[in-house]
């Protein structure tokens, strides 16, 4: 995993050659010489280890001192461990339970849970929008279901372009999509609105134009629906 041979790595300072730093903000992290200082054994879980050839993988560690009788500390033995594939399987997981699998937006989970989460009153204006793609069925009726996902990605697509990055949107399911607005009222959504449509105006599925009906309800005090 460090890329050093042995031979390599003798005389070398431990952080040389077990060189880590944090996911995020990838500071630099000393695992030895806190063992060192506090006669502790140290844990560390989720640090990327960057080795010779800068490659990084996702490791935990473990470094436990070496007491004397006297209770010195002689050394430290320091245990590591690439957990590189069970944490990428993990995210792979967790991307899927929040995401629709063929659009790539948000899923009716994540959305339902992101709803409880900001209806607070400090995110009111709340709007949601709601958008029905148009002519789904006659498209999969005429053309196959892959015409249908065809629509249906490019749907996603527009509505992606015409929000902001932090704006939410999701895939409730079938033909349905909804776009989540906090601190937005109905003049922000008329505009987002008018931004998809004219997105969607330039786009078609097997020669037939991209036609989505939409609606929009605004939450203004904690009293509402």
């Amino acid at each position: 995993l460090t890329g050093f041979a042995q031979s390599e790595a003798n005389g070398e300072e431990v952080s040389q050659v077990f060189s880590i730093i944090q996911q995020g903000t990838r500071a630099s992290v000393t695992i030895v010489d806190k063992a060192l200082a506090t006669g502790e054994t140290i844990i560390l879980e989720d640090i990327i280890l960057v080795n010779k050839n800068q490659q990084e993988y996702i490791v935990e560690a473990c470094a436990v001192p070496l007491m004397q009788n006297d209770d010195n500390i002689n050394g430290v033995v320091l245990v590591f461990w690439d957990v590189s594939e069970q944490k990428n399987k993990e995210a792979k997981i967790l991307y899927l339970s929040y995401h629709d699998q063929l659009t790539g937006l948000y899923n009716r989970r994540y959305y339902e849970t992101e709803l409880a989460r900001l209806d607070q009153e400090r995110n009111l204006p709340l709007t949601l929008i709601m958008g029905d793609v148009n002519g789904l069925k006659q498209l999969n009726d005429n053309f196959g279901h892959l015409a249908g996902d065809e629509l249906l990605r490019k749907t996603a697509k527009i509505l992606t372009a015409g929000c902001r990055a932090d704006e939410i949107i999701a895939r409730l399911g079938g033909d349905e999509f909804i776009i989540l607005l906090p601190n937005a009222g109905g003049n922000e959504a008329e505009k987002i609105i008018e931004r998809i449509k004219e997105l969607a105006n330039e786009e078609t599925v097997c020669g037939k134009d991209i036609s989505i009906a939409f609606g929009y309800a605004t939450k203004n005090m904690p009293s509402d629906s």
